[in-house]
């Protein structure tokens, strides 16, 4: 299983295995950019599960999921400075 850990944009983190910077953009409304730093070889399945299950958000099935404005597979390898878009298909009331 691939960690995930949330920081700021402007401090580093050194846990003793190799890290990347991905930026986690919230396409539901709260217009917020993440900066995320994730350990090599992690899949986008795996890290879009984890900010989902975070937020409550439901399956990702649920979602829109683009990786440098372009859809791809859950077995995609994010790399460093991949910015991650999830966007709901339905917004509720809507």
């Amino acid at each position: 299983m691939s960690r995930v850990i949330t920081v700021s944009m402007f401090h580093s983190l050194s846990l003793g295995f190799p890290m990347i910077t991905v930026y986690f953009i919230n396409g539901s409304g709260g217009g917020f950019v993440s900066t995320v730093a994730v350990e090599q070889g992690t899949m986008l399945e795996g890290f879009v599960a984890q900010h989902l299950n975070e937020v409550g958000g439901g399956p990702a099935s649920n979602y829109k999921i683009k990786v440098n404005r372009e859809h791809q597979q859950g077995s995609y390898v994010l790399q460093n400075g991949d910015r991650v878009t999830v966007t709901p298909t339905k917004i509720e009331g809507a």
